[in-house]
């Protein structure tokens, strides 16, 4: 399990945002409490690591991985706690299987393709069905399901689209303003826009030093004026970063606007 967890840190680092203690620390601290103490941990493990390798990078929007991830993560305990009880059971009827196999005169263990392993009878009479066995075949599905489920999550985690990410603790799709270098070092945006036609005025009153455009194919522009008030105006590329002397003030944006650029 730590190594999993351990992987899924350096995926996020991979992924580019790096690691961010403080956005959405809940998510892996309830899918942990969800899955401690289940048994077994095969089927909960590579979701929660694949969680953890999602909200440690502050979350991917792509609708197909979130969806996929999230899934895992909610289905993981529950079908945990299920094989646990059907386990448990199948022990139990084993057990008195086994406790009243000398009782049953002449009783034969049948291994033919009309009787499946596992059951028994008297010599003589009818098979005796045994619910055991349905329920393996029933878990040996559901770990199937869930292996190639968290599979399936890993794939579409590694070919989301770049714009996806989270950049300096700015989320796809926004577009983030930070007021000072310890904002924009620490991840904290001060401000956040998005919306495809978004115009937004005032975003700078006591200025913004950094900008950053998490969109993949906008661009935005922005607006304000330098300490003498003379006007400025400056395009940020998708996915680009803008810093701005103390001397400019950074008062507006267009999103989507690239005739003006």
């Amino acid at each position: 399990m730590p190594v999993l967890l351990l992987s899924s840190l350096a995926f996020s680092y991979y992924l580019d945002a790096g690691y961010q203690p403080s956005v959405n620390w809940w998510a892996p601290l309830l899918a942990l409490m969800g899955v401690c103490g289940l048994r077994p941990l095969r089927l909960a493990v590579p979701a929660l690591a694949l969680a953890m390798a999602v909200v440690v990078n502050d979350g991917v929007t792509a609708g197909l991985p979130t969806g996929v991830v999230l899934i895992q993560a909610l289905l993981a305990p529950p079908l945990a706690a299920l094989i646990s009880r059907s386990r448990r059971r199948t022990a139990k009827r084993n057990a008195e299987l086994r406790r009243v196999q000398p009782e049953l005169t002449g009783a034969l263990r049948i291994n033919s393709p009309v009787d499946a392993p596992g059951r028994w009878r008297a010599a003589g009479s009818l098979p005796v069905e045994t619910k055991g066995w349905k329920r393996m075949k029933a878990t040996r599905m559901a770990r199937v399901v869930a292996v190639a489920g968290a599979a399936l999550s890993m794939v579409a985690l590694a070919v989301s689209p770049a714009s996806a990410t989270v950049k300096k603790g700015c989320p796809y799709p926004y577009v983030c303003f930070y007021v000072t270098a310890t904002d924009y070092n620490n991840n904290h945006p001060t401000w956040m826009y998005s919306g495809w036609d978004a115009r937004a005025t005032g975003v700078g009153g006591t200025g913004a030093d950094y900008v950053v455009n998490t969109r993949n194919d906008d661009t935005v522009r922005l607006t304000g004026h330098t300490s003498t008030g003379e006007a400025i105006a400056r395009c940020l590329a998708p996915n680009g970063t803008a810093i701005f002397s103390y001397r400019e003030i950074v008062t507006g944006l267009d999103i989507n606007d690239a005739s003006s650029c």
